[in-house]
C-alpha cells in the first residue's frame, strides 16, 4: 500500500472532518477531485451512518461519476474515536476513504478491502501498527 494514502493519528474534530481527510488523500494522490471529496461528505450526511460498515471502521465513497479518476483507497487511522452515529459500531477508529473509477471497480475494491479486513494480522496492523507496516498490507 502507498505510504501517501495512510494517514496515523489524525486529530479529528468530528466526522466530517475524519471523512475529508480521507478524501484529501485520494485527491492528493490522484485518485479523485475535489468534488469527488464533497460527495463523498454529502453522501453520508443523505444516507446517514450506514458507512460504518463493521466495529470502529467507516468506509465513505461517492459515486464513480462524482470525480473518480482512478480506483484505489486510502486509511485514516484517528488519534480518538468518533461516533458516527451508529450504535451497533461506534466508535470509528479507521475511516477507508473508497474511490472507484467504475461500479465494477467499487465492488473489486470493496471486495479487497473486506478480504483484508477478515485477516486478523492484517486488521491489528490497521489499528496498532505503524506506517512502514502498513505499507507492507
Amino acid at each position: 500500500m502507498d505510504k501517501n494514502l495512510i494517514s496515523i493519528g489524525f486529530n479529528a474534530k468530528g466526522k466530517e472532518e475524519a471523512i475529508r481527510e480521507a478524501g484529501r488523500l485520494l485527491k492528493d494522490n490522484g485518485y479523485c477531485n475535489e468534488n469527488y471529496v464533497d460527495s463523498m461528505v454529502e453522501t453520508e450526511k443523505k444516507l446517514g451512518p450506514y458507512i460504518v460498515i463493521t466495529k470502529n471502521i467507516a468506509m465513505p465513497h461517492a459515486r464513480p461519476e462524482d470525480g473518480a479518476k482512478k480506483s484505489g483507497f486510502s486509511i485514516v487511522r484517528l488519534k480518538e474515536p468518533i461516533e458516527f452515529g451508529n450504535k451497533e459500531n461506534d466508535p470509528v477508529k479507521v475511516v477507508i476513504g473508497l474511490c472507484a473509477f467504475t461500479n465494477e471497480e467499487h465492488v473489486n475494491t470493496m471486495s479487497q478491502i473486506a478480504e483484508m479486513m477478515l485477516n486478523p494480522e492484517k486488521t491489528e496492523i490497521i489499528f496498532n501498527g505503524d506506517i512502514e507496516e502498513f505499507s507492507k498490507i
